[in-house]
């Protein structure tokens, strides 16, 4: 298991300056994925493209995913 991402998009991550290991594994290397926050009623009135964004982790040892909040993890190229 684990390579699901190109050497070229993983990174490692930070919140409040404390590293991010993977809760599952203890891996420290992500790859990244950004997913909207839909909502029920911008979905009604087609307006989904509007909901937030959060931003996934995913584990690049065992592929746990791991979703904070856009602008609270900082990511590092590794």
């Amino acid at each position: 298991m684990g390579n699901f991402f190109n050497d070229g998009a993983l990174v490692t991550a930070t919140v409040l300056d404390r590293s991010i290991s993977c809760s599952y594994c203890q891996g420290t290397v992500f790859g990244t994925r950004r997913i909207k926050l839909n909502t029920s009623g911008a979905e009604f009135f087609g307006f989904a493209w509007a909901n937030r964004e959060s931003l996934a982790l995913i584990c690049d040892r065992c592929g746990g995913l791991h979703e904070f909040l856009d602008g609270v993890v900082k990511t590092t190229a590794v």
